[in-house]
């Protein structure tokens, strides 16, 4: 349980009801004690997700090469003084480490170079800002268009280190939505090795570990306590 709590606390995950009913929500993993509860925070509740004291609830959790999966219960909730929520689960009723892929979308400053793919080595590059970016793709802040499914060579200019060469595929372009907006291009990576999956894995739990809010009090919160929604 050491480890877990090692691996899990300050990290983003998914809560979602155990029946599946109402949308996710994104909760911050605040601390996981010894027995396995949990202190949570959130920012807000989205419309339709019914967070009672004794609810059952799934909460999914991306490390780098897996996700955990926890079945609790909620047993307390509250709004905190920072107007947001704050959530305690009892000990998990399962757990389980699943070998699969859960990419977050961060925002990481950065560029990326792209072009059509091409057997021509000369074929020339765009380079353009990087608008977020996870290990199954990137949304690139781009004035040109792609067709959606047209395949594109990308390089990432990473803040890491070198950069990454990967091949991609145009999922849609979507159109500017102001007048001094650009068009947005999201692209997913095709056969991305392993260790390139990893390496943007860590780099989006970085980037988001940088905007962590700060702690809440969560020890103080009453049995009884009930979210209020904003």
């Amino acid at each position: 349980m050491t480890r877990l709590a090692d691996e899990l606390t300050r990290s983003w995950a998914e809560l979602t009801l155990a029946d599946e009913a109402g949308a996710p929500a994104r909760v911050l993993i605040e601390q996981v004690r010894s027995d396995g509860s949990m202190s949570l925070q959130l920012d807000a509740i989205p419309e339709g997700l019914a967070l009672r004291p004794g609810e059952r609830v799934v909460i999914e959790c991306p490390v780098p090469g897996a996700c955990y999966r926890i079945e609790t219960t909620l047993m307390r909730l509250a709004q905190t003084v920072a107007a947001r929520f704050a959530l305690v689960t009892a000990a998990p009723h399962s757990l389980a480490r699943q070998q699969r892929r859960a990419f977050f979308r961060a925002r990481i400053e950065c560029v990326a170079r792209l072009r059509p793919s091409s057997t021509d080595d000369d074929a020339p590059w765009t380079t353009v800002p990087v608008y977020n970016l996870s290990a199954g793709g990137a949304a690139l802040t781009s004035g040109e268009t792609f067709e959606p499914g047209a395949a594109i060579d990308v390089v990432l200019e990473l803040p890491d280190g070198p950069p990454l060469a990967t091949a991609a595929r145009v999922v849609r372009t979507e159109a500017p939505r102001a007048p001094r907006d650009v068009a947005r291009v999201l692209v997913r990576f095709v056969d991305l090795p392993p260790t390139a999956e990893d390496r943007l894995v860590r780099l989006a739990i970085r980037a988001e570990q940088g905007r962590l809010p700060a702690a809440a009090k969560l020890e103080s919160l009453p049995p009884d306590a009930t979210v209020r929604r904003r």
